[in-house]
């Protein structure tokens, strides 16, 4: 039985990246019934959003270009928004973050931080603008999750919320890393055969 619950994810674009990737894996491995999921873009196209279509995930692209903020396109997000009602609206990404408790219109809001912030100053202006909102917003905000202790702490200290605050390491299936003997000797032997010539060369160059 499907479920009746659902949650809009909403992510800058989903072109190659760290967050992009966590956001498919995440999808991939979630159950069905528990809740059903859309993703929305802010840019449009990018690798990952064909691979969550292939789970049968919806992907809704805004096709806005970062730097050029367009009232038009807020319009469009909270008219999707009303139209999907979600139950949930996770928001990846300061941006995704900022469009998410935007256009919640109500509804709960997540914040995913999926980044170290060792220095304000060295990112873009209009980042440093919208990570300064998010900040201002962060109490509003139904939960904080960051992938990293060292994450949270740099946020909280440039203004971020810690009430609501919690790390979620990033998850990885232990399964495609057990050890294959058959691959270990291969490697093994190539490691044994490349150093040959090296361990030759020093021999005869610098024992006598």
């Amino acid at each position: 039985m499907a479920s009746s619950k659902s949650v809009l994810h909403i992510i800058t674009g989903l072109g190659r990246g760290g967050a992009e990737h966590m956001l498919y894996k995440l999808l991939s491995a979630m159950d069905g019934n528990l809740a059903n999921h859309h993703v929305l873009s802010l840019g449009s196209g990018g690798p990952y959003a064909e691979k969550i279509r292939a789970l049968g995930i919806p992907v809704h692209e805004l096709g806005m270009r970062m730097g050029r903020p367009n009232p038009m396109h807020l319009l469009r997000l909270r008219g999707l928004v009303r139209k999907l009602n979600p139950d949930l609206v996770h928001g990846w990404m300061y941006h995704g973050i900022l469009a998410a408790r935007l256009a919640a219109q109500g509804r709960p809001v997540v914040a995913g931080v999926r980044q170290s912030l060792y220095r304000l100053a060295d990112e873009k202006f209009a980042t440093r603008l919208v990570i300064r909102v998010v900040a201002s917003l962060s109490p509003s905000l139904a939960a904080l999750t960051y992938n990293a202790h060292l994450s949270l702490d740099q946020h909280r200290d440039i203004g971020f919320s810690s009430k609501k605050a919690c790390v979620i390491p990033n998850g990885f299936d232990p399964d495609r890393l057990r050890p294959d003997p058959k691959v270990g000797a291969r490697l093994r032997a190539e490691l044994v055969f490349n150093r040959m010539p090296l361990l030759f060369f020093m021999r005869h160059a610098f024992i006598r």
